[in-house]
């Protein structure tokens, strides 16, 4: 059980979320649960097929999940990017996933109204095994049957599954916000809870959205950006409400709930920094333009020395920041996700303590090199 000053970040299971894991504080890694999404094999768009088989790549990621999620509870594991009835080793890929995970991380099979037979029967047969419940997981498209149909459809999910609400954690995904209805988003949200089936007997309750643009393309280059937290913004307004229970926050992190498809490209060098209400993008040039990675080095000692900046004890991000500004290592795409993964988890989870008078700590001081 947690209540609302928990926090729920929903990660895509690629390299630079699954290192900013291991880059958290333990009181850190305590005061949230992460719910992962594991992604489909890398595809080779010139060979047009994958590099991997789906129980190689499920393996691999899921040890590093286990590397790097050691100080913490909890884990939400889901598989809503790979086909639902997909095998892995003979197997359903879910179960071949939880096999892989067993004894080693305390995880939560993810499940959704619409995902099929087979994939009901692998979250039933986990916690037959593991006894560890089920995440629900409602999406927007779930929500326009709300009432007696959602409540029948919520039902005969449990019954299917094996699991009663109070064994159910239910995660409440509104997606994307649209940039010109958030305040609507916000109204809806509100009315939308109270109508919720079993409000009050669900094991936690989370409500998420994203409101991290899908693209910094169009963003100037060479400049400073700011983005209203508008996600954060929408649950501050929830919990402000009067509600039958209030819930913990949900969001992307410093990112937007799609998968990018087709051959990775050079973007843009920028650093996406939390901050209270806002993210602050440090965009610079191309990748591909010269001096290419040393632009980290320049966006980061503009960063540094914005009155903006948390200091380089805030968290281990910050500590990368600091020492990229003053002519460190620079790392390249996947560290700088890790990089503002690891602060926005660390900003976030020190907001949401605020609430209840508990303090998150920061890091410890880095090292002097």
């Amino acid at each position: 059980m947690f209540g609302h000053d928990h926090y729920v970040p929903i990660l895509k299971g690629k390299g630079g979320e699954f290192a900013a894991l291991g880059w958290l504080t333990s009181s850190v890694a305590e005061a949230l649960t992460p719910l992962v999404e594991f992604v489909e094999p890398p595809f080779d768009y010139k060979a047009q097929a994958n590099t991997k088989t789906l129980d190689k790549h499920l393996s691999d990621d899921a040890g590093r999940l286990i590397a790097g999620w050691t100080g913490g509870g909890r884990v939400f594991l889901d598989t809503i990017w790979i086909d639902s009835d997909a095998l892995a080793d003979g197997k359903h890929h879910l179960e071949y996933l939880f096999d892989e995970c067993r004894g080693k991380i305390a995880a939560v099979p993810v499940g959704g109204l619409t995902r099929g037979q087979e994939h009901e029967a692998a979250i039933a047969a986990i916690h037959g095994e593991d006894e560890v419940g089920a995440v629900l997981r409602l999406d927007a498209e779930d929500l326009e049957e709300l009432g007696v149909p959602l409540e029948t459809a919520v039902d005969a999910w449990l019954e299917v599954v094996g699991i009663t609400a109070a064994e159910c954690d239910l995660v409440v995904d509104l997606g994307a916000l649209p940039p010109g209805a958030r305040g609507t988003m916000r109204l809806f949200a509100r009315t939308m809870l109270p109508a919720l089936p079993r409000v009050g007997e669900w094991r936690t309750l989370t409500i998420a959205s994203s409101a991290f643009p899908d693209s910094l393309t169009n963003l100037a280059t060479d400049t400073e950006h700011f983005v209203a937290r508008d996600d954060f913004l929408l649950w501050q307004s929830v919990i402000g409400a009067a509600l039958p229970r209030l819930p913990s926050l949900g969001d992307y992190a410093i990112t937007d709930p799609t998968i990018l498809r087709g051959p990775m490209r050079a973007g843009a060098a920028a650093i996406r920094y939390t901050l209270d209400d806002l993210w602050m993008i440090v965009k610079r040039q191309s990748l591909s333009a010269t001096p290419g990675y040393g632009q980290f080095n320049d966006a980061s000692a503009i960063l540094a020395a914005r009155s903006e900046f948390m200091g380089a004890e805030h968290c281990k991000g910050c500590e990368f920041i600091a020492s990229c500004g003053a002519g460190g290592p620079r790392g390249n795409q996947t560290t700088w996700r890790t990089v503002g993964t690891c602060h926005h988890l660390t900003k976030t989870t020190q907001q949401l303590a605020s609430l209840g008078g508990t303090a998150v700590p920061s890091a410890p001081p880095p090292a002097t090199p």
